[in-house]
């Protein structure tokens, strides 16, 4: 029955062939509209009722992210399911500059949509030509088409809105009283509205508020209201400055807002700002829609590129208190949410009875580094005794991750566990859904670009268990070097910075954390003393009980694909009375090499700043302020001599090889 077409002839119907046996999406791209974009629908077998994310890919590269969410009766009838399996991804989704550079590079690349979260490639509806058919010079014209559709829409709008907005000005005029004070006229327009269907919108626009300041944004999508009118931040606009030929005023103004409803393209959307005396302002726009994780990247990319008068960081601080960072992490939950329910697990090599620890990589945008670390971890006494637990927030690379686990694992004899998430959860969700896959009760969280610096160091990393004082061993990090030898990381410092921003309105102030690494690049014959307790320790390599790890819930989720996670997860640690430790286990570290770093990750750093500072920022401003915390020296060993304090100073000995030791 799999290889036959078990619906042909069910009314006007065409579908096509039903999965074959281990295929898990059944779906079909069955029109291609000019005007709009590109049409079909998918369901997934194992949970037909559930939305499922729809990628156009061109050659090699993502250029479209869509999702299933449109009613299709004749598939739900034909296939006897529940749930809105169709989808349409439109040209204005699609990158013109990235098609063009792909054509420069690759003139015969073709257009296909696939289904990310199991690489299914979908099928063609027997009427219709196949994605292939379509040149990428079509497409481009299918684009620019959208782009002057929506462009002619929007000016329309704009002319129609000028003509009411002089009709309530010249009727408000004539209204008044000889001698009573007029408002001043205050322009304000919406560059554009950016949503998802979940619910979660952009809005980016300007407002002329100089003599009569905006104190809140109202945002309706067809008269809904955004549940918070409050969460909109300012931000400085070149183009409106020389327009205006005005300076130090923050003209223009951006939110992140939640509607209570699905979004469609067909909401008419209205906003409105609330003017300090009284007055209030209002434009009308019309709405993309995106995917939530599109709108992620989209609000972050942007984010990223505002511009201040002030402090940067300090004036995307007061933005996020305002409660845009609120939004955007409830948006990031959302999505992370979505994507690790959809992991996909294999294991590869030999299935021991049981295992000293658990190796964890999370991996993102290089696969690279799977053979490296397989080679060089798999070296050594001991080493065989662990597994290798790899997550992936790379979808892309599913297929070459796959191929490469099995090879490792047949050439270097070692046991790999491959977690392959749909999209890109984070460095702390991923570790969270790899930790859940490990089958020993020591979790080691290590960057890919992490490296043994000699070959005994699964034996050392045992010796470190069953000898030293559990307290010191429930969590612990350890000394990193550079490639020449000099220190990256031994242990994490917190500084408090008062995080001042100048403004011509007045000097505000917001104290911001700050992490800093102990004697980061000090040379290769300097010793630090260890173990001790330190602040926090980087999340390139940790070593945890697995018992003590899911006691503190993990890493915590609310960080944006990464930074700040790993400090969180350690004063977790220590606000439960077990402070991080480092002992003296030196591993290689090749920092900042193991992935790919994007412009939207730059805002999420901004984020994860904000999020981090206003979860601890009182504790470590009581306790843990600055690079020698009374507290942790407290905690240290006794020092080897009497009279000596266990303090954390630099030591050089004069030779490569001495063994640490404290001074005073």
């Amino acid at each position: 029955m799999a290889d036959e077409d078990i619906f042909a002839g069910i009314g006007q119907t065409r579908l096509p062939l039903w999965p074959k046996r281990n295929q898990r999406t059944a779906g079909a791209v069955d029109h291609i509209a000019p005007d709009e974009g590109i049409f079909g629908w998918v369901i997934d077998t194992g949970a037909p009722g559930e939305q499922v994310h729809v990628q156009i890919v061109c050659g090699d590269e993502v250029i479209a992210d869509g999702a299933t969410g449109i009613p299709r009766p004749d598939v739900v009838t034909a296939l006897s399911v529940s749930g809105e399996p169709g989808f349409m991804i439109p040209w204005e989704a699609m990158d013109s500059l990235q098609i063009e550079r792909i054509n420069d590079e690759d003139p015969d690349a073709s257009f296909d949509a696939y289904v990310p979260s199991v690489n299914g490639r979908l099928q063609k509806s027997p009427e219709n030509k196949t994605l292939l058919a379509i040149s990428m010079k079509d497409v481009l014209t299918f684009i620019e088409s959208s782009h002057e559709k929506r462009e002619k829409a929007r000016l329309e709008a704009e002319a129609l809105r000028r003509k009411n907005l002089m009709f309530e000005l010249n009727g408000s005029t004539s209204a008044q009283t000889v001698g009573a004070p007029q408002q001043p006229v205050v322009s304000i327009q919406i560059d554009t509205i950016i949503a998802s269907r979940a619910g979660t919108a952009l809005v980016v626009g300007w407002i002329d508020d100089r003599d009569n300041p905006m104190t809140r944004l109202h945002v309706f999508a067809d008269l809904d209201p955004a549940l918070d009118p409050t969460a909109f931040g300012r931000v400085r606009r070149p183009d409106v400055d020389s327009a205006l030929q005005a300076h130090n005023h923050l003209f223009g103004f951006w939110a992140v807002l939640n509607v209570a409803r699905p979004l469609s393209p067909d909401d008419k959307w209205m906003v409105r700002g609330d003017l300090t005396r009284g007055h209030s302002e209002t434009a009308t726009a019309g709405a993309k829609i995106l995917t939530d994780t599109a709108l992620r990247t989209t609000i972050l990319e942007y984010f990223a590129s505002t511009e201040y008068y002030g402090s940067r960081h300090i004036e995307s601080y007061i933005a996020l208190e305002a409660g845009i960072g609120k939004a955007l992490v409830g948006l990031n939950r959302r999505i992370t949410n979505g994507i690790v329910a959809g992991a996909w697990v294999s294991y590869y090599g030999p299935n021991r009875a049981s295992y000293l620890g658990s190796i964890i990589v999370c991996l993102f945008g290089k696969h690279e580094f799977m053979f490296i670390q397989s080679a060089l971890f798999s070296m050594g006494k001991r080493a065989h005794e662990y597994e290798y637990v790899y997550v992936s927030n790379s979808p892309e690379l599913t297929e070459t991750l796959e191929k490469e686990a099995r090879l490792c694992a047949r050439i270097y004899g070692i046991s790999i566990v491959l977690v392959c998430l749909p999209d890109n959860a984070g460095f702390g969700a991923a570790n969270n859904v790899a930790a859940k896959y490990a089958r020993s009760s020591r979790l080691m969280i290590t960057n890919p670009d992490v490296f043994p610096r000699n070959n005994d160091w699964a034996w050392r990393h045992q010796e470190i268990i069953e000898q030293a004082p559990r307290e010191q061993t429930a969590m612990f990090g350890v000394p990193l070097h550079y490639d020449d030898g000099s220190l990256m990381h031994h242990g994490i410092y917190f500084e408090v910075d008062a995080g001042i921003s100048v403004r011509n309105d007045g000097v505000f102030s917001r104290p911001m954390i700050r992490t800093e690494h102990y004697a980061k690049g000090a040379p290769i014959w300097a010793k630090f003393a260890a173990p001790r307790p330190v602040p926090a320790v980087t999340g390139a390599f940790i070593s945890a009980e697995r018992g003590w790890f899911e006691a503190l819930g993990g890493f915590t989720e609310d960080y944006l694909f990464g930074h700040y996670e790993d400090c969180d997860l350690c004063l977790k640690s220590y606000s439960r009375g077990k402070p991080v430790w480092v002992q003296d286990l030196p591993l290689w570290h090749m920092e900042g090499k193991g992935s790919t770093r994007r412009h939207a990750h730059e805002g999420g750093i901004l984020v994860n700043r904000w999020v981090f500072t206003k979860a601890w920022g009182e504790l470590i401003a009581r306790d843990l302020n600055g690079p020698a915390p009374q507290i942790l020296a407290d905690m240290a060993p006794a020092p080897a001599e009497p009279g000596q304090a266990p303090v954390m100073h630099l030591i050089n000995d004069g030779q490569d090889n001495a063994p640490a030791r404290r001074v005073s």
